[in-house]
């Protein structure tokens, strides 16, 4: 297939016939701003954030929605461009509460809207930005010198805390809209939209009500894609030492999920999705989500254990195993078996299997 070659910031890079200058940005690793585009997903132009400069082309294109052709020279670092972008994003930090930030990142831990962010934004619960606070908006402001506003944002919204698992907090909102196409076109919920007109515009539900009252069923995917923090779990915030792709244990789909292992060995409350995963397709539950909980509960069994004397006695699995084969033996067509919710169908199968023969 042929490739075009473009260069970026003095870099070469080939890109495929239909790629953006986005793609070619990205598959650089370029830092530039795009707060509009979840990482899984096509960019939606509504933020104007990741403007650049093109040779022998007039005016600051965005790059979400400028079609790559073959010898095209790029700059994100053109004086010109670098002046209008900043000023998109004071525009933009002018949307939100001045002296406010998310408590995710004020406590350092990052949050979900950083999620597999491409083009050097940030990793997954990425660094904090010390100048702007709110994610990845903070982040890119910071990068731009744009400590905060010099305006006032010209609305005030209460927070809406309905919801058991995370916080709906408008004056950290600056109406990307990444959250509405999450709900409505990747989960097929419909449960928020853009509310009103002008300075009045937010998200919210049907009926401008309280979140717990609409059909969203929490499964927290516009939780997910926030880059600023205004969609956040209500979970204490914590360091995340590590990650672990895995699968989720609820039920027998076996949709993929990314686990949060905190410093303190903990599993964080809110896991990621794994949009790769092709049981799931990116989507996820309530219980996927926000269900890790478990795994830390006091009466969880999480040693080999055998009832002797009328009691559970901790053994090894040697002896576990050969205890339970010792009883099947035993009552063999005389017992049945309790399967656990939490199991595949294929291990469903397998039991149901071991209980007729």
């Amino acid at each position: 297939m042929r490739v075009m070659k473009l260069s970026i910031d003095d870099r070469v890079v080939d890109v495929p016939p239909g790629a953006t200058v986005l793609e070619a940005v990205n598959r650089l690793g370029v830092a530039l701003p795009q707060l509009c585009k979840d990482p899984d997903r096509s960019p939606l132009g509504a933020c104007r954030t990741c403007l650049v400069h093109v040779e022998d082309m007039r005016g600051t294109p965005a790059a979400c929605h400028l079609p790559a052709r073959d010898g095209m020279v790029i700059s994100t670092t053109h004086p010109d461009v670098v002046r209008i972008r900043s000023m998109v994003l004071e525009l933009t930090r002018a949307m939100l509460s001045s002296g406010e930030r998310s408590p995710m990142i004020e406590a350092g831990a990052g949050f979900p809207g950083d999620r597999r962010t491409s083009g050097g934004i940030g990793g997954h619960f990425g660094a904090p930005d010390v100048l702007g606070g709110f994610g990845q908006l903070g982040d890119a402001c910071s990068r731009h010198e744009v400590a905060r506003a010099r305006w006032e944002p010209m609305h005030r919204f209460e927070p809406d805390v309905s919801k058991s698992f995370f916080t709906l907090d408008r004056e950290a909102c600056i109406l990307c809209g990444r959250c509405t196409v999450a709900c409505d076109d990747v989960q097929k919920i419909g449960a928020i939209s853009m509310l009103g007109r002008g300075h009045a515009m937010k998200v919210g539900v049907a009926g401008d009500a309280l979140m717990s009252s609409s059909v969203c069923t929490s499964c927290g995917q516009c939780v997910a894609t926030c880059p600023t923090g205004a969609l956040r779990p209500k979970e204490e915030p914590a360091t995340v030492a590590r990650r672990v792709e895995t699968t989720c244990p609820y039920c027998g789909v076996g949709c993929g999920i990314e686990v949060h292992v905190r410093d303190d060995r903990r599993l964080a409350v809110m896991a990621d999705d794994v949009p790769r995963n092709r049981s799931s397709e990116g989507m996820l539950c309530v219980k996927g989500r926000f269900g890790t909980g478990f795994v830390h509960a006091r009466d969880r069994i999480v040693r080999p254990m055998v009832r002797r004397d009328g009691a559970w006695r901790e053994t090894s699995w040697d002896d576990a195993l050969d205890t339970a084969a010792a009883g099947l033996a035993r009552h063999r067509g005389k017992f049945a078996a309790l399967a656990s919710a939490k199991a595949t169908n294929e291990d469903g199968y397998l039991i149901q299997k071991l209980c007729r023969i």
